[in-house]
């Protein structure tokens, strides 16, 4: 019999048997004198939540000076008993933290307090004070033991675990300290070898972080390439169990090695690795030093560094942000002894033939090498889950890329009301739309039109040519015209002032609102009317080609306002008859790719939305799909106001009908919707607390609203979209199969006759779900007495399907498989060792790894008949699966399609009380 895959995932639990987790630190936190004098200096009137000391500044120092040895307290402006933590070790608990001293805290405060704008302009008497409570009075630290017994840990009404003190801040760099200084050695069969690693602490603020150093080199295209594998550690909770648990997420830091160009007000990461103490008498640093390079008229170290270590006579030699930018293979081999590496990043224009990721036959030996390390603290790796039985991967809808041509014609025919347009607004090629370009599929916008007429079955049968130029189609209903004009100055970068960039950030605010407000009117001048629904497609030049005023937004919004939906794609560059023919073909066909997926979602703009019905024993033969979304924007930049707007989308798979509908709209197409996005969002309240209110007024209107109509609805949420203003959707404080709305009490989920009610959480920049892969155990091999023969060994992959977590009934997780267009990419390929390829043996550090990352579903609520909650986390699950594309979404599709709609709203109008320079 055939073995079904099962999932491993990097979740680690605490054994039954541990009674306590060791932890010493020692705690400091804001000396009173200090609160007295500076929280006077950032109130702001009306707003207590915003009245609160920016200690930003001060902890990216310390973090930059004392790198591994420190860690922050969460809102410590607000509870000044305790702000810095620091690690005591067994044999020197006892002691002070040498490198962290009071005094060194105290002296990169008092440069912080001397460079702060606000404290600057504050009444002379006030200053004064400022800095004399700085200077007599130091943070103390104390001994706190974070050690609790695991059995005492506090549990919500729903069972989750609560957080324990400060436990889930330093549990993290505790585990972490035992990653260093222990090599990981992984076997290359192949080439008989092995590959030796060994990890530093690096500073960050979401868990904690080691990274293998030094860098390894590999070489692609005759160049040397430099990376290191990363090991992040996060302490989460899971709905509904008891114990916390702990994630790692294993990945490949890329270095950058030739003259990068710093994008205006973005920032790249910097490691540094000082060959001596950064501070006369501080001690010794454990791990690396973290800052950033940042381009505002000029190139400057991000924060206060320059100005602390100059106020403090630094040892060290650090590079200047130029010599670093200009030469930064020099400082990544190091120069007097400091080592400083760039870090790469997708947004930087530069790149990178490092792959990202790593694949799970790098991830398994890892994974089960940290797990050796925490089992000191009772630590243990969960084992491989079995998948649920039903329903199996393979009832997930297909792309339907083969599906009749005749039936998708008379679908968008029945969606738009027979008659759609097209618009192609192009900065490259001809102004005259060719059915095919003069080289085939791949120059200027006639590649575009080919990809919309292979897409509805159209050719030169069906084209009649208008006046002006453009093109109709028709066919099945449906009657087609595709236009298309140069986007001319539209293309150009808004018109920002010269002074730009010295701006204070609300100015910089204001003066992008009004270029944009001026860009929009071109826009809405410059376009004809269209007849009944349109969707432009819009080629423009990626960000990287606007150093400042991208005018992206503008055109959005300007051609929503003027009656079309917008989809924007890259330019298409023209490839030479003379091009290598098998690179030529592989050009080829990602360029055809990319137009195909901006015209997929462009035919999504237009209506054309399919939706699915899966076949579950027990699943109401009428449900329908919900998304509840709060869409959020700022009007222009840093310092601009924010925007909220929470919305709905209804799907139907009975009526096949894709609606959406927010306060001030009711329920229209979802198309329809996207034109009144723009103008209907309120501005976002300041305090956490007042933006209950307007999603609490609207859920309570939606699902009364759903009440009426009497069918079974499935309501979709995210936990990163919503739960700081819906609080009930946290972990902690969601009651199970019940409604809470706002701050009111939950109410039982039979008054909401037919609702079931499923809460998504995906990883995002906090780590909130762990990595996983597939694994095919081997199948048993057939009695045999002879041991020297080799054992079969498992298979490691990618599998789509719904899988329970340890210890709960209503938590799961979601994973996809590997989409085709990742069909080239072995599951055997490594980053670290070598593999055999057409018979020669290679390292594929070059290859970009596919590494899906599992969605959390929990089925918060369902009615008292539903048989067993995971119908409702497979029905989720199924939602992640489109007509459209050959990977599973990220959410649902509900979602997702919500989470589109934001790219529509953009309100304009900068707030001229609003300064939020600091």
């Amino acid at each position: 019999m055939a073995t079904r895959p099962q999932l491993q995932t990097s979740e680690f639990s605490f054994t039954p048997d541990l009674e306590r987790f060791p932890t010493r630190w020692w705690t400091a936190g804001i000396p009173a004198t200090w609160a007295q004098a500076l929280l006077p200096c950032f109130e702001v009137p009306g707003n207590p939540y915003k009245s609160r000391i920016p200690l930003g500044a001060i902890n990216s120092a310390l973090h930059t000076l004392a790198p591994g040895l420190l860690s922050f307290a969460k809102d410590a402006d607000r509870n000044t008993t305790s702000w810095l933590l620091a690690p005591r070790t067994a044999e020197r608990w006892q002691d002070e933290p040498r490198l962290a001293s009071p005094e060194l805290v105290q002296d990169i405060t008092g440069v912080f307090a001397q460079n702060n704008t606000k404290i600057k302009k504050v009444a002379p008497d006030l200053r004064a004070r400022v800095y004399e409570a700085i200077d007599t009075t130091a943070p103390t630290w104390t001994p706190l033991d974070l050690a609790p017994a695991l059995g005492s840990i506090p549990t919500a009404d729903n069972g989750t675990a609560g957080p324990t003190g400060l436990l889930f801040r330093t549990a993290p760099d505790t585990l972490a300290a035992l990653l260093c200084g222990i090599d990981f050695t992984m076997q290359d069969p192949l080439a008989e070898t092995a590959r030796t690693l060994r990890f530093l602490p690096s500073p960050t603020w979401q868990g904690a972080e080691v990274v293998s150093w030094p860098p390894m080199p590999h070489p692609v295209k005759k160049k040397m390439w430099w990376y290191s594998l990363t090991v992040r550690i996060t302490m989460q909770t899971i709905l509904g169990i008891p114990h916390p648990v702990v994630y790692t997420h294993t990945g490949v830091r890329r270095w950058i090695t030739e003259p990068v160009r710093v994008p205006n007000n973005q920032a790249v990461g910097v490691t540094i690795r000082p060959g001596d103490t950064w501070v006369e008498g501080a001690g010794e640093t454990p791990g690396f030093a973290s800052s950033g390079i940042v381009y505002r008229n000029g190139l400057r170290w991000r924060g206060i560094l320059p100005d602390v270590l100059t106020a403090l006579a630094h040892r060290a030699a650090l590079p200047t942000p130029q010599e670093l930018i200009d030469q930064p293979k020099k400082w990544l081999d190091g120069s007097n002894g400091t080592r400083a590496g760039l870090i790469h990043h997708t947004t930087l224009s530069t790149p990178h033939e490092i792959g990202a990721g790593l694949m799970p036959v790098d991830r398994q030996p890892l994974n089960h090498w940290i797990a050796d390390r925490f089992a000191a603290y009772g630590l243990k790796l969960q084992t491989p889950t079995d998948g649920t039985l039903s329903p199996r991967p393979g009832t997930l809808p297909k792309p339907r890329k083969k599906q009749d041509l005749h039936e998708r014609r008379a679908r968008l025919a029945m969606r738009t009301g027979g008659e759609a347009t097209v618009h192609i607004l192009h900065s490259t090629g001809s102004d005259t739309p060719s059915i095919r370009s003069e080289d085939d599929k791949i120059a200027g916008p006639g590649a575009v039109v080919g990809v919309v007429l292979d897409d509805l079955g159209f050719d030169e049968t069906h084209a009649k040519r208008l006046p002006g130029g453009a093109l109709r189609f028709t066919g099945d209903g449906l009657t087609l015209t595709i236009t298309q004009a140069p986007l001319g100055k539209l293309a150009a970068a808004l018109p920002l002032p010269a002074s730009y960039s010295k701006l204070k950030a609300a100015d910089r605010a204001r003066a992008l609102a009004e270029a944009t407000d001026a860009r929009i009117r071109e826009v809405m001048a410059t376009m004809p009317p269209p007849p009944r629904k349109a969707v432009a497609l819009v080629e423009l030049p990626n960000a990287d080609h606007y150093p400042v005023g991208d005018p992206k937004d503008a055109l959005r919004i300007g051609l929503a306002r003027a009656g079309y939906r917008a989809q924007f794609f890259t330019p298409v560059k023209p490839f030479t008859p003379e091009k290598d023919p098998a690179q030529r073909k592989k050009a080829e066909k990602e360029t055809w790719g990319r137009i195909a997926s901006t015209w997929l979602d462009a035919r999504r703009h237009l209506g054309d939305v399919v939706i699915h019905r899966p076949r579950l024993k027990g699943l109401p033969d009428d449900i329908q799909y919900v998304g509840l979304w709060a869409v959020t924007a700022r009007n222009g930049g840093r310092g601009g106001r924010r925007y909220l707007c929470p919305i709905a989308v209804l799907l139907d798979p009975i009526k096949q009908t894709a609606q959406a509908c927010a306060r001030d709209v009711p329920w229209c197409d979802l198309s329809d919707f996207a034109l009144h996005l723009p103008d209907i969002a309120q501005p976002m309240p300041s305090a956490f607390n007042d933006r209950i209110d307007p999603i609490a007024t609207f859920l309570q209107a939606l699902l009364q609203d759903l009440n009426t109509t009497g069918r079974p609805t499935l309501l979709l949420t995210d936990a990163h979209n919503l739960r700081t203003m819906a609080p009930g959707l946290q972990n902690a404080k969601i009651a199970l199969d019940s409604v809470t709305i706002g701050k009111a009490a939950p109410r039982s989920i039979a008054l909401y006759p037919g609702l079931r009610h499923v809460h998504v959480r995906s990883c995002g920049s906090t780590f909130e779900t762990p990595q996983a892969y597939a694994i095919k155990p081997p199948t048993a091999a057939p009695d045999s007495e002879d041991t020297t023969e080799p054992q079969p060994l498992p298979e490691y992959g990618f599998s789509s399907n719904v899988w329970p977590v340890h210890g709960s009934t209503r938590v799961f997780h979601s994973t996809g498989g590997k989409p085709g267009s990742r069909s080239d990419l072995s599951r055997d390929a490594s980053t670290l060792i070598h593999r055999m390829v057409h018979d020669q043996l290679v390292i594929e550090a070059h290859k970009a790894s596919w590494n899906p990352r599992p969605l959390e579903l929990a089925v918060v609520a369902c009615q008292p008949a539903d048989p067993e909650p995971q119908m409702w986390a497979h029905l989720a699950h199924y939602l992640r699966a489109t007509d459209y594309y050959d990977a599973l979404l990220a959410l649902p599709y509900p979602l997702h399609l919500a989470k589109k709609l934001g790219e529509y709203l953009l309100p304009l109008g900068a707030d001229p009380e609003e300064d939020t320079d600091e």
